[in-house]
């Protein structure tokens, strides 16, 4: 509960947020272009590194989060591929050290590489000198 108020801190009231899984979450943002989706992204993960979660409890432990990107219709053409994709990109970011940023590639990419062949994400870097990969 703690992190869904996080995350929903960190949207707008049209974003949707939803568990997804165990420990997942999805965070659906209508008409919002990749870059800007990238910053949200940014913006709730800092926001999770700096929060102290108390776990109902007393308790002070530090968290932190993988974000996988994608877009729709740009790396997927249905929702389940649109999730497939961001998700595919999250477990890039957790392997590249976590608490990063990864974002999914295009439909036009992945179609020129084999199913067996894991595709890596794009690099994007804002005017401020930070890099979301």
């Amino acid at each position: 509960m703690e992190m869904a108020a996080v995350i929903l801190s960190s949207i707008r009231d049209t974003d949707a947020v939803a568990r997804y899984g165990g420990d997942e979450f999805v965070i659906v943002l209508p008409d919002t272009q990749i870059e800007l989706a990238g910053t949200v992204a940014e913006r709730i993960r800092e926001k999770i590194a700096q929060h102290f979660f108390s776990g109902g409890r007393n308790l002070k432990l530090s968290l932190t989060a993988s974000f996988g990107v994608a877009a729709f219709p740009e790396h997927a053409s249905s929702p389940q591929q649109l999730i497939a994709c961001a998700d595919t990109a999250m477990y890039e970011a957790k392997a590249a050290n976590k608490n990063c940023i990864r974002f999914s590639t295009s439909l036009a990419r992945q179609a020129k590489v084999p199913d067996e062949v894991n595709v890596a994400a794009e690099v994007v870097e804002t005017d401020d000198g930070k890099a979301f990969s």
